[in-house]
């Protein structure tokens, strides 16, 4: 790069780090900040010395032209690699738009979606892998509510001989009982209910929208996002969908009560949308609510489990997991993606 230009950029790419939107990278999706600049330098870079375009200059075919071109290092990243890379470069396309260097960030983004779909297929095991990295919760073990709930309900022989099939009869109250539990737990849950041993990245995302996303207030999710990016027209709706979905399913955090209740409310076909449908809830599930929790008003306290006291052949109930477990990783760490309440804490503790 020119000496005046490439100066410039990464007089660029230090204040883009200091803004809340690099700490919703770095934070939220727990990328390096190293990593960070060297995708973005490489991006620019590449567009300089391949295209030989600036920043103003940059288009949707410009950008594709250079990440498709022969041999190109682009391609050669693994599915996980990229998408940290297309997020990275995306936010710092929307910074240059605040900025005032580039007139549509979201040209570039167009640009990035159609290189994701044309390189990186959404069938390929290793994204399957990157969406199921949160299934690293430690605090949760799959078997331990189900088998607790086949001890009370004596119907031991239940579990250890078809466990998917108690799952998929028990799932809204054994989702209740399942403290510690993230979403892609909960979810990995009742695939193996639905007989889904590998789930997809379709059936995933039918999922989250069938069961998570009716819930999700997105106007209270817009109004979070505009103390992030001031210009409303840079992040839309659509936007703000698919960050809700990827953050359900990549944040490890434990569920609360509530949400693990509109989950199963949602399975049973009986969505919590007043107070009405919420007794009804209440009554549904009242076995498991007066034996395994403390109520206080609409307030659930799970009671400790008592442990040892199980009749159940362990050995029996691993086994038929295990014949129809969903395939999962053994990641360290799962990849956070969006959290706005985190992003806005790192904004005012920068004021």
């Amino acid at each position: 790069m020119a000496a005046d230009y490439d100066a410039r950029v990464q007089t660029l790419i230090t204040d883009f780090m200091h803004t809340p939107q690099a700490a919703v990278l770095t934070v939220d999706f727990g990328l390096d900040q190293k990593v960070v600049r060297k995708r973005i330098t490489s991006f620019v870079r590449d567009m300089l010395q391949c295209e030989d375009r600036k920043m103003r200059q940059w288009t949707r075919r410009s950008v594709l032209d250079m990440l498709e071109r022969e041999d190109s290092p682009w391609l050669n990243l693994s599915v996980q690699e990229w998408f940290c890379a297309n997020d990275a470069i995306f936010d710092f396309c929307m910074y240059l738009q605040m900025k005032h260097c580039i007139t549509d960030a979201n040209l570039i983004g167009r640009a990035l979606d159609t290189f994701t779909q044309d390189n990186f297929e959404v069938t390929d095991a290793e994204l399957y892998k990157s969406l199921a990295s949160a299934q690293t919760n430690k605090n949760f073990s799959p078997l331990k509510s189900a088998t607790i709930l086949a001890d009370y309900l004596g119907e031991q022989p239940a579990v250890t001989q078809n466990l998917g099939a108690f799952l998929h009869r028990y799932m809204s109250d054994i989702i209740l009982l399942s403290e510690g539990a993230d979403g892609m737990d909960i979810l990995l849950l009742t695939a193996l209910a639905d007989n889904v041993a590998e789930p997809s990245p379709q059936y995933i995302a039918n999922w989250v929208n069938r069961n998570v996303m009716p819930d999700i207030d997105m106007d209270q999710l817009a109004q979070s996002s505009t103390r992030l990016y001031p210009h409303q027209d840079i992040v839309g709706r659509r936007d703000l969908e698919r960050y809700a979905q990827e953050a359900f399913i990549n944040n490890p955090e434990p569920l609360a009560t509530w949400p693990r209740m509109m989950i199963g409310a949602r399975i049973d076909g009986d969505p919590l949308v007043d107070t009405t449908s919420l007794q009804r809830y209440y009554t549904r599930h009242a076995t498991v609510i007066s034996h395994f929790f403390d109520r206080d008003g609409d307030q659930l306290t799970m009671k400790p489990f008592k442990t040892g006291r199980s009749t159940i052949d362990m050995r029996q109930v691993l086994a038929s997991f295990d014949a129809g477990r969903p395939t999962i990783t053994n990641q360290e760490h799962a990849a956070k993606v969006i959290d706005f309440n985190s992003a806005r804490k790192e904004m005012e503790k920068n004021k």
